[in-house]
């Protein structure tokens, strides 16, 4: 069965931001710092090579991102593309733009959009739609018309 791959793996790297190096280092984990040293990527390594590298990269990264070649390098969004919109992404973005890096969403969160959900439902034609994992499981009722809402440890009989 496929994982996904860790910092364990064989032929993954590791980046330490900056910010996450200062921390641990503040909270007196530097053992966390050379937890991974042997599959430390530096700075300059990405400055050298950037096409040999896929990061996951978080808007917290942005200054250590700015001191890296990102010279025909993409970012791939690949959580729902709605985060995009919110205030917590516009450092990244606004860092994006000003490098010129296009931003190409390929959604693999493993939640599903609403639009997918409806087709989901009209393809399987359930007897009942019952939202789980959700922070508005208010909106199933207007989205389909076999929607049943429960409350946390509520017991549905079926």
């Amino acid at each position: 069965m496929a994982t996904i791959p860790q910092a364990e793996c064989d032929g993954v790297g590791v980046f330490y931001p900056y910010g996450l190096s200062k921390r641990w280092a503040d909270l007196g984990r530097r053992d966390r710092l050379y937890a991974f040293s042997s599959r430390r990527i530096s700075r300059e390594e990405l400055r050298r090579n950037p096409s040999g590298h896929v990061l996951l990269a978080r808007a917290s990264m942005v200054p250590d991102l700015r001191r890296v070649n990102l010279t025909g390098a993409s970012a791939i969004w690949s959580m729902w593309s709605g985060y995009l919109q919110e205030e917590s992404t516009r450092r990244l973005r606004d860092f994006l733009a000003a490098a010129g890096l296009p931003l190409v969403p390929i959604h693999t969160s493993g939640h599903a959009a609403p639009a997918d959900l409806k087709r989901l439902v009209e393809a399987l034609r359930p007897k009942r739609v019952i939202p789980i994992h959700t922070g508005h499981p208010d909106h199933y009722a207007g989205l389909f018309a076999r929607a049943v809402v429960l409350s946390d440890r509520q017991t549905l009989r079926l």
